[in-house]
């Protein structure tokens, strides 16, 4: 039924746009890609929100999606994840002196983050438990509690582990 503003009525104009979104596959495509993109840059906030809000209703989904997203931008996932980790550790070791508190080193590549009071696996196991990851969960984990002065600090590597299970240090026990 024709109803004075169409060519065809309702039913009929609904399939006629399906086939010709069909048949236009690619350019409707294009279309709604570039209306999407001009969206998001006049309100970025809004689309972050959305975005967050879709995936804590459709973590499967969001799961294959970025799986899929990851698998075909291979070295750019790689890439842009070095340097979010890298910007991170720098962050942590910025919000705790940059230096091994014990021997004073501050080649970064020589530090870590160190439990004083030996609880790095709890922590570790309790973030990966939560879906947080290990270490970088750990740090993380930090940084969004404020960098936390309280049980954290920067030792080298040597004297991390010269410190594992209560030792102490040979810098600190004077030999």
């Amino acid at each position: 039924i024709k109803d004075g503003h169409r060519a065809r009525c309702k039913q009929c104009d609904a399939n006629w746009k399906r086939q010709w979104r069909q048949s236009h596959r690619e350019e409707f495509r294009k279309q709604a890609r570039e209306y999407a993109r001009k969206a998001r840059a006049a309100n970025p906030e809004k689309f972050r929100n959305w975005s967050r809000q879709w995936r804590q209703r459709n973590p499967e989904r969001a799961s294959i999606l970025s799986r899929r997203w990851r698998s075909t931008h291979r070295e750019y996932y790689r890439d842009h994840a070095k340097r979010v980790w890298q910007q991170l550790r720098e962050q942590l070791f910025l919000a705790y002196g940059n230096r091994c508190v014990c021997c004073g080193e501050s080649n970064t590549v020589f530090l870590t983050l160190d439990h004083s009071d030996g609880s790095g696996a709890i922590h570790r196991k309790k973030l990966f438990e939560e879906g947080h990851g290990k270490t970088r969960g750990v740090y993380h984990d930090l940084r969004r509690r404020g960098w936390p002065k309280t049980v954290y600090r920067i030792l080298c590597w040597n004297c991390n582990w010269a410190t594992t299970y209560g030792k102490i240090c040979p810098h600190q026990s004077g030999r």
